[in-house]
């Protein structure tokens, strides 16, 4: 909606959208204002002079006229268009002016438009804006006025006309007394009235009329009513005017799409066969999100489907009711029904129905719930009708079938193909009939994609996109749809007023929500990409009972496949852009309630990760991922000491997803957000941004964020922490030669891992002590050591940590000679990597099995390793994680030694083939080694190292 609205109808009233007044400085300013939008062009300022200040010395009125239109433009910026001649009403979007909008309406001329046009007119023009010292302006109003009646006079008589027709005379006799209100000595709306009132079967009010016409005449005009008057009066007296037989239309009305249907194909054949006449469904309700479009998919339906039924079918647009007591009335309408006498018009549209076979769509019909009965009504009485509803909510009736609609498929990434998807088509089509020349190009494609994943489908969302075409490149359509929903709105006159903008959609979707509802559905917003039931009932304190009705009101989404207790809910993100701005000021209490909440799960995650049921939390942290880094960013602001603590719990998740960089940089964020807080949660921090730096290759900021970290985690007492810090910092100690250093730091994880009974951390330090051993090629420790890591890990059930521990084995074993045994301990390495799907990880284990066979030296098995090697180059490359850079220097050796066995096309033919393989096949691929099966390897070991 616009910013400020012009009432010039009744009271002269200016208002802001919140309702509350825009004061200008004057009654003379106001009129002025009034003036200038009521006049088709620009006004010369000379002739603004002469009608306002034309008593006073020239110079003195333009001065006048200055200050006023300064106070205007400060009040009611980008209204009025000023120059040094002319002043004229810019008309722009900010601007908003019932004349003009009545004016607008009366144009199209349909019945709802009309209607909506008069009940705008709601009192005279100008009624209270009388200027004593401007007699031009006021002669001008005076003229002014009367055209304004006269138009309200000749939309009415349309109307009358229209209902009467129709047989709807209970809405044509409300008109006409309106027209006899407007003025009492139109005879016309007398004449008018008597007629309503007799065919309705009020033959004595219709002659009591009559005498009210007389009166008026006599006291007004002086004058008696005419011979038409006089003549209707006595056919009424003699019965020849009365109500007609109840009839209705042979085949009933029903407008004609105006636009080809794009992308519901499968749709419109499932519910042509819901409603065949030979089905068993009677009534079917379409219910879905505004703007989803099942308006147009039922006026498609009805349209298929009119040859099916022998009395055809009707279009019933429920959008003008105000109530369900219009809902016989607007029915009766469409079927072109026309009641007769004083029986009870519900009864009469129940016995024209009671024979007919015909479909019956009923559009819009979630503000008329309390009519629903009248539905149940129309199936028991007629027996070959069928409903189609389109709602917002189901009706919950027994007979109802509920057929859910959801937004248009759409391309979810910048390589899916534009033109395959529906969304795309329906951009196009609508920016085709703005701009004829629009096509979908490489230079359009991008923003079009951006469009369509933003508006989720949504197709009034696409067409009002689309409209913007004929003023907007889609790069900018794109930019401002992220940053404004009110962008999309439209000023086409055939668009009911609920479907003009999105927020207009919105609107009438929170109108229907009570207090609670809306408050929960406010809350709700602040999730991004979804939550659960103990989520919302944290956060929002939303029951389940809350969160079921608000998916039935299309405001949640819920797969049906799974249990309320269980689903994951979702909201279009354009409903969440609107509910979260209905939030409270900043919404502070329940931000910090959802940050509660997410620190709480995170804390809870760290034990879960590294225990046998870490697939299903690893699972549960990567959906809650954009709510983890939403709590984040929120705490970072209102909670450092929070923030802290939640970044530090989530290192490893990011470590093991190869976000190495973004995660490190939330880290530093925190450490350097604040300096307080225990020291536990600060060395955490450390060290997850020191093991993220190292994996980017960044190793001297690992170090040091290890050095700084070692004295907090020995006073935070944690023993994870510390175990990990001295570990890490062992093999600091170990580079730079360090080697008892080294060995101190190691023990004192060992001992700290053992006194905490943690066989988890008891399994890490072991590892670190065998690759120790490794590094100064003393395989029998090496191999001892971490075997024992992998039977702990093994034991442990961690998935994770035993799929890391086999890579170290397989490191030792080929160092030693021992082929087979590190084939084994790869390729279940690599088994258990793609289960949990670490694109990373998986690219490790081929690159190990491919320096095993570098190792092993056997032509036979070269180019099979060269492809494996491509394969994780491809993957690499996908999840953008280099080989770590301690990693170079063995990877070079490996890919030389390969390279001085194979052909120079050989090689590089192998390797291009390796990088074509998807990630199923490269797992597949390092599984089959020619001539040796891969067999999972358990070797025997002391489980703890003996020092």
């Amino acid at each position: 909606m616009p910013p400020s609205r012009l009432f010039a109808f009744g009271p002269v009233r200016l208002e802001r959208n919140d309702a509350s007044a825009v004061g200008l400085e004057s009654r003379k300013a106001l009129a002025l204002l009034c003036y200038v939008v009521a006049q088709a062009g620009p006004v010369a300022r000379p002739h603004l002079v002469d009608l306002f200040w034309g008593d006073l010395p020239e110079e003195r009125g333009r001065h006048n006229l200055r200050r006023v239109l300064s106070n205007i433009g400060a009040s009611l910026p980008g209204w009025l268009y000023v120059d040094r001649h002319t002043v004229a009403f810019a008309g722009g979007a900010d601007a908003w002016v019932d004349a003009i909008e009545v004016t607008r309406l009366r144009a199209r001329g349909d019945p709802d438009t009309l209607a909506a046009a008069v009940d705008l007119m709601g009192g005279d023009y100008l009624a209270d804006l009388w200027l004593d010292d401007c007699p031009d302006f006021e002669t001008w109003l005076v003229i002014e006025r009367e055209h304004w009646r006269q138009r309200a006079a000749e939309m009415l008589g349309r109307l009358i006309a229209t209902h009467t027709e129709t047989g709807d005379y209970g809405r044509a006799r409300g008109y006409a007394e309106r027209l006899v209100a407007l003025d009492s000595w139109r005879e016309e709306g007398h004449r008018e009235l008597m007629r309503l009132l007799a065919l309705s079967g009020e033959r004595s009010a219709a002659l009591a009329q009559f005498e009210t016409a007389r009166r008026a005449l006599a006291e007004e005009l002086g004058v008696e009513p005419s011979r038409e008057t006089v003549a209707l009066a006595e056919q009424i007296r003699s019965g020849e005017l009365a109500p007609p037989p109840v009839a209705m239309l042979a085949r009933p009305r029903r407008p004609a799409p105006l636009t080809p249907l794009v992308g519901r194909e499968a749709e419109v054949a499932e519910l042509v066969a819901l409603l065949d006449p030979a089905s068993g469904q009677r009534l079917v309700s379409i219910v879905g999100l505004g703007g989803m479009g099942k308006s147009r998919l039922a006026l498609e339906v009805a349209h298929r489907s009119e040859n099916v039924y022998a009395h055809g079918t009707a279009f019933v647009s429920l959008d003008p009711l105000a109530s369900a007591e219009f809902l016989v009335s607007a029915i009766a309408g469409s079927l072109g029904l026309r009641f007769e006498g004083t029986t009870d018009p519900r009864e009469q549209l129940l016995t024209a129905l009671r024979d007919k076979e015909m479909l019956l769509a009923l559009d819009g019909f979630e503000r008329l719930l309390a009519g629903a009965d009248l539905l149940i009504d129309i199936l028991t009485h007629a027996g070959k009708v069928k409903l189609l509803v389109t709602s917002r909510q189901p009706l919950h009736l027994h007979a109802e079938t509920v057929f859910d609609v959801a937004g248009l498929p759409f391309p979810d990434t910048d390589q899916d193909a534009a033109a395959d998807y529906a969304a795309v088509r329906l951009f196009a089509q609508g920016a085709q009939r703005v701009n004829r020349r629009f096509a979908v190009t490489d230079a359009t494609r991008p923003p079009i994609r951006r469009i369509c994943r933003a508006l989720r489908g949504l197709p009034l969302g696409l067409e009002l996109a689309a409209a913007l075409v004929a003023t907007q490149s889609c790069g900018q359509i794109a930019d401002a749809i992220d940053a404004n929903l009110d962008i999309l709105t439209t000023t086409m006159r055939d668009v009911p007023p609920a479907h003009r903008s999105l927020r207009a959609v919105f609107e009438w979707s929170w109108s229907l929500l009570d207090a609670d509802e809306r408050a929960a559905l406010a809350t709700l917003a602040i999730f991004r990409g979804g939550f659960d039931a103990r989520a919302a009932e944290q956060v929002a304190q939303a029951s389940p009972a809350m969160l079921g009705a608000l998916v039935a009101k299309s405001l949640l989404i819920r797969p049906m496949d799974e249990a309320p207790s269980d689903a994951r809910y979702e909201m279009h993100e354009l409903v969440r852009q609107y509910a979260l701005a209905k939030l409270d000021q900043r919404g502070d209490r329940e931000f910090a309630r959802y940050l509660a909440f997410y620190a709480g799960l995170a804390r809870e995650s760290e034990a879960q990760l590294i225990g046998a049921d870490q697939a299903r939390w690893w699972q549960r942290l990567a959906v809650e991922h954009d709510n983890l880094r939403q709590a984040l960013t929120w705490a970072l602001r209102h909670d450092p000491a929070t923030a802290l603590r939640l970044a530090g719990a989530l290192w490893r998740f990011w470590f093991e997803r190869c976000e190495y960089e973004a995660g490190e940089r939330w880290l530093v964020e925190a450490l350097a957000t604040t300096h307080e807080g225990d020291a536990a949660s600060r060395a955490k921090a450390l060290f997850g941004a020191s093991r993220l730096a190292h994996a980017q290759g960044h190793i001297d900021a690992a170090w040091q964020r290890l050095e700084e970290g070692l004295p907090l985690a020995r006073q935070g007492g944690d023993a994870g922490v510390l175990a990990f810090t001295a570990s890490d910092l062992g093999w600091r100690r170990y580079e730079r030669g360090e080697r008892a250093a080294a060995r101190a730091l190691w023990i004192e994880a060992l001992d700290v891992a053992r006194q905490a009974g943690d066989g988890w951390l008891v399994a890490v330090v072991t590892a670190s002590l065998g690759e120790s051993a490794l590094s100064e090629g003393d395989m029998t420790v090496a191999r001892r050591d971490l075997a024992a890591s992998v039977d702990l890990a093994r034991d442990l059930g961690d998935a994770l940590l035993l799929a890391f521990h086999l890579a170290l084995l397989a490191r030792a074993l080929t160092a030693s000679g021992a082929w087979p045994a590190a084939y084994a301990c790869l390729g279940e390495s690599l088994d258990i990597r793609q289960r949990l799907g670490n694109k990373a990880n998986v690219a490790a284990c081929l690159e190990g099995l491919a320096a095993v066979a570098a190792a092993e030296g056997q032509a036979a098995v070269a180019p099979w390793a060269v492809q494996l090697l491509g394969a994780a180059d491809g993957l690499r490359d996908i999840v953008h994680t280099p080989i770590p850079p301690v990693e170079h220097p063995a990877y070079a050796a490996t890919v030389q030694a390969l390279r001085d066995r194979l052909p120079t096309a050989e090689f590089a033919a192998a390797w291009a083939a390796g990088r074509a393989l998807s990630l199923a096949d490269a797992v597949r691929c390092g599984q089959e080694r020619p001539g040796l099966p891969v067999q999972p390897n358990r070797l025997d070991a002391p489980l703890i190292h003996p020092l």
